[in-house]
């Protein structure tokens, strides 16, 4: 039975790594379910990186005007095209 996944996102982030990003209520459901859908020969692994991350959703027509008072990130369409996302890591 499939659970009732309301959104899900996933992407591509390195050499053989994705990243999944669901909403904070199905967090739990998403990761049972995929535990019980992994191969069982070991050959892909997952681990929860919840605590490690915060996503933030900044949606609309203006979002790009907005966002671009607050980075120096080229937010053009050509260079950040609509649905992806860059993580950028502060050390």
């Amino acid at each position: 039975m499939m659970p009732c996944i309301k959104h899900l996102d996933i992407y591509f982030t390195f050499c053989c790594s994705y990243m999944m990003i669901a909403p904070t209520i199905q967090q739990t459901r998403c990761k049972a379910w995929l535990q019980r859908h992994l191969p069982t020969d070991g050959s892909v692994s997952l681990s929860d990186v919840t605590s490690m991350y915060t996503a933030i959703c900044v949606m609309g027509p203006f979002s790009r005007v907005f966002l671009s008072e607050l980075t120096d990130t080229d937010l053009s369409p050509k260079s950040f095209p609509f649905f992806t996302f860059k993580v950028k890591y502060q050390v």
